[in-house]
């Protein structure tokens, strides 16, 4: 008993140093990154580079939740964030007091909510695989999950995809409260949800495909399964009204602006054209999306291989039956075979690329290493586990070349066909690696090596394609000038002709110059100029229409004297003010529009119903200790 205390403080503090490690690792592997400054991963200049300057100017000025920002689109304006989720954000947003470089671009500041991203991403990871094996197989584990290829290579170096990176955050925190509701900790149900409201307003296709897990997880580790389910059931509810004020008008307000505008833009948003190892991917895409379906089979099959050494033992069989099915299922969602099952539940068509079943895959793939290698015990190295080890990498980074083919488009012409024949021979001779190496006695394990092997195939390579990324941006600062958002938060009012880069330089440089009107710009000025409210001077002669430099949007109405103004779109989707003659002071105004008057009330209500629930928890557990030293009490005074 003496010896207790001593073990909890062990236990502990190296708690505290896998948590240190696990930082320090995503450092490291995010320094190119933070030294290299700006690249062309696929939407970082285009898109989250601006979207997070602008939302943070626009919040530290004062705006609690940025909808309209202000200066995108050569600052005329652009609806992104009633559509795109904002909790990355927030965490960016809140990080610029600590850049204390310049920042003009607001590129530190982005680079720093990566890490912040990738760093909880590991923490979130060891504290849910705590849950299921001892604390040095969760650190293993947790390191694989912060630098596994679609999370850290695909997601960040090559596609800057922001709001699904970030979505790997919340992932294993879901986890963590569910499998402590499945053990009966109904207080867990607080957590639960609030971080699946946070993963709805951090990724909402990320939602979609995730939902299920935590409901059969539920189920595969829930003792008390009726109540439990019942206290599940009300958590996921609450989730999602807590981000309703997100999601609700995000969804209900889509005919306001133009999805799938770009014929381009819609072959490549169209789900059946984003298959792994379909032959209709767009050909700018080919090399990064060969490299995704091949690392992703080889995670597969690394899921594979660390499920036989987990299922050796009763007390990981459990849990690794369970995360291979997921493993499987995840994989097979990402294939043209599972075409079926998208056709026959059409939400699941919105996510557009099947290929994010990744993500799943990443997380399934993470708990098997968890139950494997908490089935291997640590041995002391000697000359042997070195020399073994060097073979092990020396075969793995060769293999890794291998899988880099595709992405250098060497030798062959990378059809569907050529990439499954190179993804068998790659998982063939990693195998065939594994059983040689154990055959001369330089191994003690089969499937350890073979894990090893494919483990050092995936990061190697992936290494290469995050390098491969790392190049200048050569046109970056016209890049930026005009700032054109994305095609698909296009005003409906707007034409497609107009929404090009130079199109808009033209409309701004041509018509508006410096002014805030195209008529009667030297008898128009504003005298404020903010997101969602101006307020113009005008001294007109006769009646006119003005035409403002701001996109028309529903909701937006014009004052003077309290007397409303007419307003309509331009032929070019601009605001139009019918504007009467003499000196008027007139307030424009982009009000608050119902439907997010509607998700407001939403999130008010289950934020509401959410502390109700805590505070009658609260109260169930003081009644209980009270009950508990009530009971202590009278025995020792009947003793």
């Amino acid at each position: 008993m003496k010896t207790t205390p001593v073990l909890a403080k062990q236990s502990q503090s190296m708690t505290q140093i896998h948590r240190l490690a696990i930082v320090a690792i995503a450092l490291l592997v995010m320094l190119p990154m933070l030294f290299y400054g700006v690249y062309d991963a696929h939407d970082l200049p285009a898109f989250h580079l601006r979207w997070a300057k602008q939302f943070s100017d626009q919040f530290w000025s004062g705006e609690l939740y940025p909808r309209w920002l202000l200066n995108l689109n050569g600052g005329l304006g652009s609806p992104t964030f009633f559509f795109y989720s904002p909790v990355p954000y927030y965490f960016t947003s809140l990080l610029r007091p600590l850049v204390w470089m310049a920042d003009p671009l607001g590129w530190h500041q982005l680079s720093f909510g990566a890490l912040l991203g990738l760093a909880a991403s590991g923490i979130t990871a060891y504290l849910w695989l705590q849950c299921l094996v001892p604390a040095r197989a969760a650190f293993i584990a947790a390191i694989f999950y912060v630098i596994a290829p679609y999370h850290l290579a695909v997601d960040l170096y090559v596609r800057f995809a922001y709001a699904e990176f970030w979505s790997f955050v919340w992932l294993p925190l879901i986890l963590y409260f569910t499998h402590k509701l499945a053990q009966g900790q109904k207080k867990a149900a607080i957590g639960f949800t609030i971080a699946q409201a946070l993963l709805i307003m951090t990724h909402l296709p990320t939602f979609l495909i995730f939902s299920p897990v935590p409901f059969l997880y539920l189920l595969w580790y829930g003792k008390q399964r009726v109540k439990i389910a019942i206290a599940f059931s009300i958590a996921f509810i609450l989730a999602v009204g807590l981000a309703a004020i997100y999601w609700f008008p995000a969804m209900t307000t889509k005919d306001f602006i133009i999805l799938k505008a770009d014929p381009t833009q819609y072959e490549f948003y169209d789900y059946t054209t984003n298959f792994l190892f379909a032959e209709t991917i767009r050909q700018n895409f080919q090399g990064v999306i060969s490299f995704l379906g091949i690392s992703s089979i080889l995670t597969l099959v690394l899921a594979i291989t660390t499920f036989f050494i987990a299922n050796r033992l009763n007390s990981t069989r459990h849990s690794s039956l369970f995360w291979i099915a997921i493993a499987i299922w995840s994989c097979w969602m990402c294939l043209p075979q599972s075409n079926v099952v998208w056709q026959l539940i059409p939400p699941l068509q919105i996510i557009e690329v099947p290929w994010r079943f990744n993500t799943i895959l990443t997380l399934a793939t993470t708990a098997l290493i968890g139950l494997a290698a908490a089935t291997i015990q640590p041995t002391r190295l000697n000359r042997k586990h070195i020399f073994s080890a060097s073979v092990v990498f020396v075969i793995g980074a060769g293999l890794a070349m291998l899988v880099l083919l595709p992405v250098r488009e060497l030798i062959f012409n990378w059809t569907a066909a050529n990439k499954v024949l190179l993804t068998i021979i790659v998982s063939a001779c990693a195998i065939a690696a594994g059983f040689v190496l154990y055959w001369t006695r330089l191994v003690s394990s089969k499937l350890a090596t073979i894990s090893l092997l494919l483990t050092i195939v995936l990061l190697f390579s992936s290494s290469v394609v995050m390098k491969r990324s790392l190049y200048p941006i050569l046109n970056l600062k016209s890049e930026l000038e005009i700032q054109r958002d994305a095609v698909l938060h296009r005003p409906k009012w707007v034409p497609a002709s107009l929404y090009t880069t130079d199109n808009l330089r033209k409309l701004i440089d041509e018509k508006f110059g410096s002014a805030v009107t195209i008529e009667a710009q030297d008898r128009v000025t504003a005298s404020i100029w903010k997101p969602r409210f101006l307020t113009l001077q005008t001294s007109l002669e006769t009646e006119q229409w003005l035409t403002l430099r701001q996109f028309y949007y529903p909701a937006w109405i014009a004052k003077t004297n309290s007397l409303s103004l007419p307003i309509q779109p331009s032929p070019e989707g601009l605001l139009q003010i019918k504007v009467p003659p003499g000196q008027h002071t007139i307030a424009v105004q982009l009000e608050t529009l119902p439907q997010e008057r509607i998700g407001i009330v939403l999130s008010f209500g289950a934020g509401g119903l959410l502390m109700a629930w805590f505070a009658l928890f609260n109260r169930r557990i003081q009644k209980l200790l009270i009950a508990k030293r009530s009971g202590l009490h009278f025995k020792s005074s009947a003793s």
